[in-house]
């Protein structure tokens, strides 16, 4: 009993560290402002916002609740981060391509 109790808690810690990393990978990225950073060149201010909003979300989140939050939380949270970096991700696509003609 104590080895899935373990193997709960192991994979909790796993998705908070997961969340956690993201939120703060993300961060940096949209810290970085300057008009050669990679992410500034490929995105527009609004989409930039739209990101910002959901870290500072996910964020305010953790620090609330955190410490008490269950394992699928911290995924659900993850993957509404990384849900709105794929959307970004297709939206410059599309645009690229639009704006060269194909």
């Amino acid at each position: 009993m104590l080895d899935v109790e373990e193997q709960s808690k192991r994979k909790r810690e796993e998705a908070r560290n997961m969340l956690e990393g993201m939120i703060y990978r993300l961060r940096d990225l949209l810290d970085d402002e300057s008009s050669d950073a990679p992410f500034v060149k490929c995105s527009q201010p609004s989409e930039r916002k739209a990101i910002a909003e959901k870290v500072d979300e996910s964020l305010s989140w953790l620090n609330d609740h955190g410490d008490d939050g269950e394992t699928i939380q911290y995924l659900e949270k993850r993957f509404a981060l990384e849900y709105v970096l794929r959307l970004h991700a297709s939206l410059s696509k599309l645009t690229m391509r639009t704006s060269s003609g194909v």
